[in-house]
């Protein structure tokens, strides 16, 4: 007798190709548990949202592709009814299996795509639960009874079959957020302001592991405050003198942790020192624990370095108007030479060429905010001798503080002179010019 004409008792036990049942449902539960899935489900927990994909594809003979929507740990199937009807048979149920491959082998659904769940003509939905993260498929295939008419011997046939299944459904792709990380560990870099913290993958807040993370967020404290610094990846530069502690946050596809990590145990940095390499790739020419401000920079009022370029840009004048004062304030403090320069180049009756749009435009490392430095700025750095380097002897070299002007229609900004001396000068005058940044 075949497949599609055999009856038996019991609801849907049949399976396409006469393939053992018992073989089937090992061989799958061996491939989901190896795979990190969940085939006998389990009960819905409150898991964050995750990522819904899924779509309809086309019909099969017996049913429609299923279609699905994932979430984190469940995914909803659907599918529509069956359909071609046998005046002999009437549809009494569906039976829905899952699968890791959409090749399968394929085993029953489990919790809430059973087949207690699915006995009824009119169900054409079932959420099934308590899945682990990864990709799953399933398909659909209609239950029929025969309707009750009286065989040769006079007994009542009452038996089910389960029809042909449909191909796969599209892949559910079961993305759970990332738990909370585990604790940091921050190893501290010998004289360079920067400090490395590695990150582990930790429990979500329902106690599971969550999604597998994509990245990390971290987040350093001195105090018990955050602080104004920058980490790429893992690594965190920028770090003054002091004692630090740092959080961590994971994020992938599905969203990010709801709670950081523990706070790591604190490490002190060894901060800068003269003549370092900084994050930009310059020579670091001034250190400052107590910290200063340098108002419009990336570290605004948490800096606590300068580093100057390792070579001169071409000689310049200060600025293409060399006529008159600009407007607005040009000081000379330590900490100033960065809005200096931004005022320089930005205002309408600013710069259009000089040394101040040089340095602005100049480039070394990965970074773009180098500035021409104030007057104390220039001071420092020319002072600083070799641990910088490539100066050139007698030069004058221009700041970005502008002097009052004392003759009409001539403009001047201070210069100052290597290794001794300084003064001011016509913005006119081709002067050497040293690019530095604040961090």
């Amino acid at each position: 007798m075949s497949a599609r004409s055999s009856r038996f008792s019991g609801f849907g036990s049949s399976r396409r190709g006469g393939k053992a049942a018992g073989a089937v449902i090992a061989s799958g539960v061996m491939l989901l548990a190896g795979c990190g899935g969940s085939v006998t489900g389990g009960e819905a927990t409150d898991a964050p949202s995750a990522i819904v994909r899924g779509d309809t594809l086309g019909r099969d003979w017996e049913s429609t592709y299923p279609t699905v929507d994932a979430s984190a740990g469940q995914v909803v199937v659907s599918w529509d009814k069956q359909i071609t009807e046998d005046a002999t048979e009437s549809v009494v149920g569906y039976e829905v299996q899952i699968s890791s491959s959409m090749y399968g082998p394929w085993i029953g659904a489990g919790t809430g795509c059973a087949r207690s769940a699915t006995k009824s003509s009119t169900r054409q939905t079932c959420t099934a639960t308590g899945l682990a993260d990864g990709t799953y498929y399933f398909n659909v295939a209609a239950v029929r009874k025969p309707v009750i008419k009286k065989d040769t011997t006079g007994n009542f046939s009452q038996g089910t079959r389960t029809g042909n299944f449909s191909a796969g459904s599209p892949p559910a792709i079961v993305l759970s957020p990332p738990g909370t990380p585990a604790k940091p560990t921050a190893v501290a870099g010998t004289g360079t302001g920067t400090v490395s913290v590695t990150v582990a993958a930790g429990t979500a807040t329902d106690g599971t592991q969550g999604g597998i993370p994509t990245s990390y967020t971290i987040t350093a404290y001195t105090g018990g405050t955050a602080t104004a610094m920058t980490c790429t990846g893992t690594a965190c530069t920028g770090l003054a003198d002091t004692s630090y502690t740092f959080t961590a946050t994971a994020t992938n596809a599905a969203g990010t942790s709801v709670l950081p990590s523990a706070v790591s145990d604190p490490v002190t940095t060894a901060g800068y020192v003269l003549g370092s390499t900084g994050p930009g790739g310059g020579k670091v020419f001034y250190v400052s624990k107590a910290g200063f401000t340098s108002s419009g920079s990336g570290c605004g009022a948490a800096c606590h370095y300068l580093e100057a370029q390792t070579a001169d840009l071409a000689k310049s004048p200060w600025c293409s108007n060399t006529t008159q004062d600009l407007p607005g304030k040009f000081g000379g403090e330590i900490g100033k030479g960065y809005l200096n320069t931004q005022n320089m180049v930005n205002m309408v009756t600013g710069c259009t060429t000089g040394a101040g749009i040089a340095a602005a435009t100049s480039r070394l490392g990965s970074v773009s905010d180098w500035y021409l430095p104030s007057a104390n700025e220039l001071y420092a750095l020319l002072h600083s001798g070799q641990s910088v380097g490539g100066f050139e002897q007698g030069c004058y070299y221009w700041s970005s503080t502008q002097e009052p002007s004392h003759q009409e229609g001539v403009a001047f900004a201070t210069i100052v002179r290597y290794p001794s001396g300084s003064g001011s000068a016509q913005k006119s005058y081709s002067e050497c010019v040293r690019p530095v940044r604040v961090f």
